[in-house]
């Protein structure tokens, strides 16, 4: 059995149309394609293909299933067959599956469908009398109430034990919503009691749109404003991005993938037609998150994700650690671009009070890595004795030593030994024409 992880990565990288498109003449049908049915004998099209569902369907004679089931029916060849053809072209290596693995398989879906029957209830709460200064907060925030149900947000109420007796009545074991994360057991008294309370809640989905953890906002009393589902079998924070398969669509529309620093900033964004709109999960951007956000965008689309922090002096420092755990992932045609808000704003507060409009410049203003990472070398260096001189050459060696492909790393070479000679008036040998490791 091939791990369910690991086909949920391929039919991420590799499009429906894209495998289609190599068998039928696809026609553009709106966000759709549309070709003859392929499976059954027809003159009007109606088989469809939509890459944002994931899946092909023939209205005619029914046909239905995602990109290993059509490359197998068409094809025909196994599922195995299917799935190792695919692995090649989008340059996957085939997973060994052992025993352990086929029953981690079968956990991880149990542990799904606790997860959602959770991310229901929260729902739920969020509508009950209960709910109402959830409701208010989010209504002050600029949501319509549209919004609050496509990004299925919820509220955690502030009992410990509500949650677990659902779960229980519903015949979920402590054992699964403790693995799961939704449930936690106290370290001083043992008690079980729900992992989020008094928190407005931010369902977070995978690669294929399944919530697999939450985030949630204190809206009143003590303790951290955002807090996180803890890592699980489903949940891996380091890994995922909010607001993922909005965004995988609004890509295809050639929306600008646009990386904010929180929920709100994704949700507001959204709601004012950003919708190409990440962010990462209260935690720095990591470099496994940027990997995944490159090969995400169109392989036939120039690009690029454009970095949007708060206006203030951490959200300037938020942005250069993305630039140092960017360097590493950069290949040719694959870079970020920055943006800054105006001191004092983010993101969410833009669109709240001038809409689309006041946030449209700051996207179209966004400057290049490479001007972000000058700057931040040499911008407020002192460049009086040798000295100085020679420790900026050393620092801007250094960063781009820590560029791991070849032909990036030669540009970037290129264009800071032209920059450092304008700067200081010779042109310096840099040493990172050869790679080395930067700590």
């Amino acid at each position: 059995m091939i791990p369910e992880s690991f086909l949920s990565r391929l039919r991420e990288a590799v499009p429906v149309s894209d495998v289609v498109g190599r068998a039928l003449r696809l026609q553009k049908a709106g966000r759709e394609f549309k070709a003859p049915c392929p499976f059954h004998h027809e003159k009007t099209p109606s088989f469809y293909v939509n890459d944002d569902k994931g899946m092909y369907h023939c209205f005619g004679c029914g046909a239905h299933g995602d990109v290993i089931a059509f490359l197998m029916r068409h094809g025909n060849v196994s599922f195995v067959d299917a799935v190792q053809h695919l692995a090649v072209h989008a340059g996957l290596d085939m997973p060994t599956v052992t025993p352990a693995e086929r029953k981690a398989q079968a956990r991880r879906r149990d542990l799904h469908s606790v997860v959602e029957l959770v991310a229901r209830w929260f729902e739920e709460q969020l509508r009950a009398e209960d709910g109402k200064a959830a409701r208010t907060y989010l209504a002050d925030r600029g949501l319509s109430e549209e919004t609050v149900a496509r990004f299925r947000l919820g509220w955690a109420p502030p009992g410990g034990q509500a949650l677990r007796r659902h779960l229980a009545a519903r015949g979920v074991s402590e054992a699964d919503a403790l693995e799961a994360g939704v449930l936690v057991r106290s370290d001083d008294t043992g008690e079980v009691r729900s992992f989020f309370r008094r928190r407005v809640i931010f369902p977070i989905g995978d690669s294929q749109g399944r919530v697999v953890g939450f985030g949630g906002r204190l809206v009143d009393g003590d303790g951290p404003k955002y807090i996180n589902t803890a890592d699980t079998p489903l949940f891996a924070k380091g890994e995922l991005l909010y607001g993922w398969t909005r965004m995988r669509r609004a890509l295809r529309d050639g929306q600008t993938p646009i990386v904010a620093e929180g929920y709100m900033d994704v949700i507001a964004l959204a709601q004012a037609g950003f919708e190409a709109t990440v962010a990462p999960l209260g935690t720095a951007l990591t470099e496994a998150q940027l990997r995944r956000l490159f090969r995400a965008l169109p392989p036939d689309q120039p690009l690029e994700p454009v970095i949007v922090f708060d206006g203030d002096d951490a959200g300037r420092r938020a942005a250069l650690r993305v630039v140092e755990r960017a360097l590493p992932v950069l290949a040719p045609g694959r870079s970020l671009r920055f943006a800054s808000p105006p001191a004092g704003d983010d993101p969410d507060s833009l669109v709240r009070t001038g809409g689309a409009a006041a946030f449209a410049p700051i996207l179209a203003a966004a400057r290049p890595l490479a001007e972000v990472l000058w700057d931040a070398e040499t911008a407020e260096r002192r460049l009086s004795t040798p000295e100085d001189k020679a420790a900026v050459v050393k620092a801007v060696d250094a960063r781009i030593a820590a560029i791991a492909d070849d032909a990036v790393r030669a540009a970037y070479a290129a264009d800071f030994a032209g920059r450092l000679e304008a700067l200081l008036g010779h042109r310096p040998a840099l040493a990172s024409g050869e790679r080395r490791s930067v700590e």
